[in-house]
């Protein structure tokens, strides 16, 4: 794997000096993590080292042949990059302090985030999958089914068809995004990486995101992330999420503890997840609030 010198360039922009272990980083190992399913408790994984913010999550020491494993098949344990679990850390603190019942997971496939929320929820609360690509939605429906909790519902439609249909508690959009933080994980992705493609992504997001808002109920929350390290895909949007549709940006203290990067922009705060100072790939998310004002 070789980094493109324009994004290498962009990093020390971005991070200055502090680029250099980023990108050293990038050029290791990837860890390999898998969350447990609570509703099938298998003990294959029981004395593995535990993730700090996901009590199902697992670091392994090497990476097993997960298609010849049965119990993998069985929806026992899913194989989900580390990072991506912050999303469940939030959704259960949502859960601690308001009555959740109705998710709606936008951009769903292939379902780890799903799979995740649909462990924490309530039972008799309802999760609702979107893919709107077409040949996603079978590995989305498979990874649903097998993981084996009846309360969800699936759909393959555009997010703008389901605006003023039904309103949300929360809303997830993890958007489809340039993958700058999964470049190690997915070397084959650095071919698609180019100015033009970041630029895509995202006025992407903001339709994407556009149409979110319009899902969320009163009080409701969006919650938004991408695997990247672009600006324009993560806090220019975030802020221009609040600009645009008044939402109220939240911050999540309890993220802290766990060493992430706080990221600060016009109107609020997100949360940013390095490879070299924390365990898992890129990834960025924001937390936003609808109010009366929104």
């Amino acid at each position: 794997m070789r980094l493109p010198l324009d994004f290498e360039k962009r990093l020390y922009i971005q991070f200055g000096s502090d680029a250099r272990s980023l990108i050293k980083s990038m050029y290791e190992t990837a860890p390999v993590t898998i969350r447990l399913n609570p509703q099938k408790p298998y003990t294959g994984f029981e004395y593995i080292e535990q993730l700090d913010w996901e009590p199902y999550g697992r670091l392994l020491d090497k990476r097993p042949s997960f298609t010849l494993d049965p119990y993998f098949h069985a929806g026992c344990y899913y194989v989900q990059e580390a990072s991506s679990m912050m999303i469940g850390h939030i959704i259960r603190e949502i859960i601690n302090t308001d009555g959740i019942s109705r998710v709606l997971d936008l951009c769903a496939a292939p379902g780890g985030k799903s799979t995740h929320i649909r462990a924490i929820l309530p039972d008799n609360a309802t999760l609702v999958s979107n893919e709107p690509i077409k040949k996603r939605f079978n590995v989305l429906e498979e990874n649903l089914i097998k993981w084996g909790h009846p309360g969800f519902i699936l759909t393959s439609t555009n997010p703008g068809k389901l605006a003023g249909k039904v309103h949300f508690d929360i809303v997830l959009v993890d958007a489809p995004c340039s993958g700058e933080g999964l470049f190690r994980k997915n070397p084959s992705s650095i071919k698609h990486w180019n100015d033009q493609n970041l630029k895509t992504c995202a006025v992407r997001q903001k339709e994407i995101l556009k149409q979110a808002c319009e899902l969320i109920k009163l009080g409701g929350y969006l919650i938004y992330s991408t695997c990247t390290y672009n600006p324009a895909e993560n806090e220019q949007n975030s802020e221009w999420l609040c600009s645009l549709f008044n939402l109220k940006s939240i911050a999540c203290d309890s993220m802290l503890r766990f060493d992430l990067e706080p990221v600060k922009f016009d109107g609020g705060c997100a949360y940013r997840v390095r490879p070299d100072k924390s365990i898992g790939e890129g990834f960025y998310f924001s937390l936003f609030r609808k109010d009366e004002n929104s």
